[in-house]
């Protein structure tokens, strides 16, 4: 019986994102929290995750359990950052002591992380999807709001011009396909507001979604854009947040370079794919997608909501 529990207590990686590394591999501890711990590789020197919950999942993150199915607690395992580990085939171990296993570990599918096929949309389902978004925006508290976003609503509060200018202009040079005043714009996002991914990255990975979405349009509709277009946005706006002075975090900068890769968390993913589906379905979609993405950080799931959504209809703030 003694046996059985302490088996029950060890940790076990149930999935991997598409994008976790492959073992064997070094890393360090970068930084701990209750329900996650970021991980630097040592040979590529980007971030990766371990989470306790899979509605958090996304490309660069493991799903950690006990084996028993209960929630792990990662601050409560003796890890702290710079810790080392390494990991083979069968588990992860650090030199603190704690061994994560990989026994019957499996990759996420890559349709869960990369943007769905089939979306349809118009200018009134943005804008009823917008309505939604600012009820949660608004009993959460956010920073930002989805109406802060039409060029007619003017607020006194700095950071919410300095947002609606920025996305603003990444709109008009979408519009006109200019790939220079799009990284401009970008760059006046990245960083933008407090926490560890501020509410500009989080906003641009949205973004990214809904701007690879559009690239599946018809070539002679409207809100085309190429594809070549938005990959090369986000290689030449990474190579400026991420240069020898950082704009922005490093977590931050690995979802962004996610992005480029069009590889998005799945909560993001859910939310979108809402569009391949007619009312009432794709409201109730949404709005499940939603309360899924307001557990991310204070606002960063409403943040990305409010970019893919944005993304999608530039237009749809000013008429809500």
């Amino acid at each position: 019986m003694r046996i059985a529990l302490c088996e029950d207590r060890v940790p076990v990686v149930r999935t991997l994102g598409t994008a976790f590394p492959e073992p064997p591999f070094h890393c360090s501890v970068h930084s701990v929290y209750p329900s996650a711990v970021n991980l630097v590789d040592e040979a590529s020197g980007r971030l990766f995750t371990l989470l306790s919950d899979e509605s958090f999942a996304h490309p660069i993150a493991a799903i950690v359990r006990y084996a028993n199915g209960d929630s792990v607690q990662f601050d409560t395992l003796g890890l702290k950052k710079g810790v080392l580990a390494y990991a083979d085939d069968t588990a992860l171990v650090f030199n603190c002591g704690l061994r994560i296993s990989f026994m019957g570990t499996h990759r996420t599918s890559q349709s869960e992380e990369t943007p769905p096929d089939g979306l349809v949309w118009d200018l009134d389902a943005v804008v009823d999807c917008g309505e939604q978004l600012s009820v949660f925006q608004e009993a959460a508290g956010a920073a930002l709001r989805w109406e802060d976003l039409s060029s007619h609503h003017f607020d006194g509060d700095v950071f919410v011009r300095r947002f609606r200018t920025g996305a603003l202009a990444l709109a008009d040079a979408f519009a006109a396909h200019s790939l220079e005043m799009a990284v401009d714009a970008a760059m006046n996002l990245v960083g933008l507001g407090p926490g560890l991914t501020p509410a500009g990255d989080d906003f641009l990975c949205g973004f990214s979604l809904a701007v690879y979405a559009r690239t599946k349009q018809p070539k002679d509709a409207p809100g085309h854009v190429p594809v070549n277009f938005v990959e090369e946005w986000l290689k030449q706006a990474l190579e400026q947040a991420g240069g020898d002075v950082p704009r922005t975090g490093v977590v931050s900068l690995s979802f962004l370079f996610l992005a480029q890769h069009q590889l998005f968390s799945y909560a993001l993913v859910a939310l979108a794919r809402a569009f391949t589906s007619e009312e009432p379905a794709r409201m109730n979609q949404f709005t499940k997608a939603l309360a899924v993405l307001g557990r991310l950080g204070h606002s960063s799931g409403y943040d990305a909501a409010t970019g893919f959504l944005f993304g999608l209809e530039p237009n749809a703030p000013s008429l809500a």
